[in-house]
C-alpha cells in the first residue's frame, strides 16, 4: 500500500533498520502518536534548501476544453469566441462541438485567449450552427505533407513560495535533580522523550494550521512561519456547517480526483468525522469502506473505495482531541507533499549558560512543507 499512499519504502520497516533522523525515529517507536503527518515525511520527498525562503513552480494537468462564449456562430460564421484557452489553439489545431458534431479547424489565431478564427466542416463533417455557450473539445492537429513547423504552445506554471520556520522544544534538569533518585525510571530520558514527542506535535500543528510569514522580531533578526494546509488548500475547502449528506461528499470526491495522476488520498480526522461519514455511507451502495485495517509503517488505516479514487482514513489525535476539528478531514495526495527544510530535527545538548547548575539540552528543527498542486487535496469541516 505505500506506492498507493505515495510514500517511499515497502510499507514495513525491516528487523534491523535503523532510523535515520528523529522523523523517521517517530515512526519506528511512535507511530499511533500525536504527529503522523510529521512522521510520515520520513517516506515523502525531502531536500535541504539554502535559503529560508524557497520557491517552486506549480503546473496541475487541465482538461484542453473550450467554452463559446460570443452568443454562438451561424452555420456560415467563421468567428469564434470563446472564454478561455484560446491561446492553446495555434493555426491548425482541430476542434470538435459535441453538442453538433462538427469538426471546425483553426486558420487564425491573433494571439489573445478569447478569440479565434475557424473554417468550418472539417474532417467531412456537416456545418451546424454553434449553440451559445457550448462546450469545444481541443482534438489535437492535422497538417498536409509538406508543411512547416506549427506555432508553439506554452503553459507558464504558477510560482509558489514559503519558508522555513525554526522549532526549538528545550528541556532542563538541575544538578540537584540529576542526582536525585526518582521512582520512575530514568526520568530525564523520560523527559528528553516527552520534549522530543512536544516538538513534533508543533511541527505538525504547523502542517496542518501554519501561516506563512516573514517580519523583524524584537532582537532585530527575522523570524518566519510556514504555511500550512489550512492556508494553502483553496480548491477543495468544504465547510457543509454540519449539513453533510453523501451527495455533498460525492461532489467533494470528484473534485478531489479530479487533478493529478494518483488514483488514492489519505485522510486524517477527528472521530465526529469517521462518525458522520460511516452514518453516510452505510447503506450506499457505490461506497465500501473495507472491514480489514491496512498497517503502514505501524500505522492503521481503513480504505474507503468511491467511483473516483480509494481514500485511507486514518483517525488523527489532535483532530479527535480539538472540539472545533473533530468533525473535519483532511485530505491529502502524499506524493505530492515534500519537507523541505535547512536543518532537519537535531538534539542539541548542553546549551545552558555557562554559570547555570545544571544540564539543558534543545531540540531544533529549521523546516517548511512543500504542499504542491493544492487542487490534489481537500479539507472538509463540519460534515
Amino acid at each position: 500500500m505505500a506506492t498507493t499512499l505515495g510514500l517511499f519504502g515497502t510499507g514495513n520497516f525491516a528487523a534491523n533498520q535503523r532510523p535515520e533522523n528523529y522523523r523517521e525515529q517517530i515512526l519506528f517507536t511512535s507511530p499511533n502518536g500525536t504527529a503522523p503527518i510529521t512522521a510520515l515525511t520520513s517516506k515523502m520527498k525531502s531536500r535541504r534548501v539554502d535559503d529560508p525562503r524557497f520557491h517552486w513552480w506549480d503546473q496541475s494537468y487541465e482538461a484542453r476544453h473550450l467554452t463559446e462564449n460570443g452568443g454562438g456562430v451561424l452555420i456560415a460564421g467563421t468567428a469564434l469566441t470563446v472564454v478561455a484557452k484560446g491561446s492553446y489553439c495555434p493555426i491548425g489545431t482541430l476542434l470538435r462541438i459535441p453538442a453538433t458534431g462538427e469538426i471546425v479547424k483553426v486558420t487564425a489565431n491573433a494571439g489573445h485567449d478569447t478569440g479565434l478564427t475557424i473554417s468550418r466542416a472539417a474532417s467531412g463533417t456537416t456545418a451546424v450552427a454553434i449553440p451559445a455557450g457550448a462546450q469545444i473539445s481541443i482534438m489535437g492537429n492535422a497538417w498536409a505533407e509538406g508543411t512547416n513547423s506549427p506555432s508553439s504552445v506554452i503553459r507558464t506554471p504558477t510560482l509558489r513560495t514559503n519558508y522555513t520556520q525554526i522549532w526549538k522544544q528545550a528541556v532542563e534538569h538541575t544538578r540537584t535533580m540529576a542526582r536525585t533518585r526518582t521512582r520512575t525510571p530514568d526520568q530525564i530520558k523520560q523527559d528528553i522523550k516527552q520534549a522530543r514527542d512536544w516538538h513534533m506535535e508543533d511541527l505538525e500543528k504547523s502542517f496542518l494550521f501554519g501561516k506563512g510569514s516573514e517580519a523583524v522580531d524584537s532582537n532585530g533578526q527575522y523570524v518566519r512561519t510556514t504555511d500550512g494546509a489550512l492556508t494553502v488548500i483553496q480548491t477543495n475547502f468544504k465547510d457543509v456547517a454540519g449539513k453533510g449528506t453523501l451527495t455533498k461528499f460525492d461532489n467533494f470526491a470528484k473534485g478531489l480526483f479530479k487533478y493529478g495522476v494518483e488514483m488514492a488520498r489519505v485522510c486524517f480526522c477527528g472521530n465526529d468525522f469517521i462518525q458522520r461519514l460511516n452514518e453516510l455511507v452505510r447503506d450506499e451502495t457505490d461506497y465500501v469502506i473495507s472491514k480489514d485495517k491496512v498497517r503502514e509503517y505501524g500505522m492503521d488505516f481503513r480504505l474507503l473505495e468511491t467511483p473516483y479514487g480509494d481514500v485511507a482514513f486514518r483517525r488523527h489525535p489532535l483532530l479527535a482531541a480539538d472540539p472545533y476539528y473533530s468533525n473535519s478531514g483532511w485530505f491529502f495526495s502524499l506524493s505530492n507533499i515534500e519537507y523541505v527544510y535547512m536543518d532537519d530535527t537535531m538534539f542539541l545538548p548542553n546549551v545552558q549558560a555557562p554559570d547555570f547548575d545544571g544540564k539543558k539540552d534543545m531540540f531544533l528543527t529549521e523546516a517548511g512543507f512543500l504542499i504542491g498542486l493544492e487542487e490534489t487535496h481537500g479539507i472538509v469541516l463540519n460534515l
